[in-house]
């Protein structure tokens, strides 16, 4: 994501705001509106780009994120059941499970 760099995801998983790669599509303009360093722009810079990212193909979007056990195949399997990335993070275990080729692991 264009504008966020290694050490803003770190002193955001620092501060609790993230816990996982999927928690940045969670952030809000009030979680940043207090945090050093992100006046207005920055924090409108950054939604952006975060948003921006969701319209790339979600299959590549998923992979980048790295997520444990998922790789390029389990990715393009989860955006097509998916089709976007809202309807992904609502996704629970169980749904998750059901899919053909996505096991417990993955699931997790």
């Amino acid at each position: 994501i264009e504008g966020l760099g290694s050490s803003q995801i770190i002193r955001l998983s620092e501060l609790g705001i993230i816990k996982s790669s999927a928690d940045l599509y969670k952030i809000k303009a009030e979680n940043l509106q207090n945090l050093e360093r992100f006046g207005e722009k920055s924090i409108f810079n950054l939604l952006n780009a975060i948003n921006d990212s969701k319209k790339r193909n979600l299959n590549r979007l998923i992979y980048a994120l790295g997520i444990r056990e998922v790789g390029s195949k389990a990715a393009k399997i989860l955006a097509e059941k998916y089709k976007n990335m809202d309807n992904l993070i609502a996704a629970t275990f169980d749904s998750l499970v059901e899919i053909p080729d996505i096991g417990p692991v993955t699931s997790e």
